[in-house]
């Protein structure tokens, strides 16, 4: 194999790392109201090796999604602020699970 055919080879394999490693995770620029800011995992088992893997403890959010005004007040004023953001990324396992919905 040469060297260029190595290289492409390479290359798509971390592309797809990286892909399905950020799949595993929601993004807070396109997300639901409700999950606020914060990035969760939304494979609980997913979210379980990370635990185990990091040592951080898994952080469970119970919400509805679509929600009411109070969820969605509650995505944009206490998980959209900046500091509960750092700690809750920085010191847990954030996992959203929806409970209005099965999966």
């Amino acid at each position: 194999m040469n060297i260029l055919k190595t290289i492409q080879c390479c290359a798509f394999l971390l592309i797809g790392v990286a892909t399905s490693t950020a799949q595993t995770r929601t993004n807070p620029s396109n997300q639901p109201t409700e999950l606020g800011k914060v990035s969760w995992y939304r494979d609980y088992d997913q979210a379980l090796k990370s635990s185990k893997e990091s040592g951080k403890p898994v952080l469970i959010l119970f919400q509805e999604v679509p929600g009411c005004s109070t969820c969605q007040n509650y995505g944009k004023n206490v998980l959209s602020n900046p500091l509960m953001t750092e700690v809750i990324e920085n010191e847990f396992i954030p996992l959203a699970i929806y409970n209005n919905k099965g999966g």
